[in-house]
């Protein structure tokens, strides 16, 4: 299964960290992205997840999403855009 995380910051990135080793005992691939690239790459170095360059290219191939995002402003786009998240 590919489970992807819309917000990768101070919220999505602990839930990220401490997810990671259950996903990879279920064979999960786990994908994110953040507006904040450098928190994301941090968390590429740390679990090993696949950084999107986009909320749309982490919607188009995900099976799941989770969304944390601070101010609902992600979500709002998403939902505006069809994304289908």
């Amino acid at each position: 299964m590919r489970i992807g995380f819309l917000g990768a910051g101070n919220m999505g990135g602990a839930i990220l960290r401490g997810y990671f080793p259950q996903a990879r005992h279920n064979h999960h691939q786990l994908l994110a992205f953040d507006p904040d690239r450098d928190k994301l790459e941090e968390l590429v170095e740390l679990t090993e997840l696949t950084p999107c360059a986009s909320q749309e290219e982490l919607a188009a191939c995900c099976d799941a999403v989770v969304v944390i995002a601070e101010d609902g402003k992600v979500t709002i786009e998403v939902r505006d855009r069809g994304i289908g998240v």
